[in-house]
């Protein structure tokens, strides 16, 4: 199995127009760590995509600023 997952980490409210604009779509580098996100998300699908995760062979996965958070998976059964 292959997973994809981008996460969308929502700005913080007190930046300014012009800052918001600034990091939209770009490489979010900070807290929370790539890897405790990709965990969560893999750990959540259990049962409901696969029977565990350990099925997984490869993943693709990135965090970017976004106005609202949201998860995007994609996922391919080989």
């Amino acid at each position: 199995i292959s997973v994809e997952l981008v996460f969308f980490i929502s700005l913080p409210k007190s930046l300014s127009k012009k800052k918001r604009a600034e990091r939209i779509g770009k490489a979010h580098t900070q807290k929370p760590d790539l890897d405790n996100l990709i965990k969560n998300v893999l750990d959540r699908a259990n049962g409901l995509l696969w029977a565990d995760d350990d099925c997984v062979a490869k993943i693709m996965a990135s965090k970017v600023w976004a106005e609202s958070g949201k998860i995007e998976m994609g996922v391919e059964y080989e």
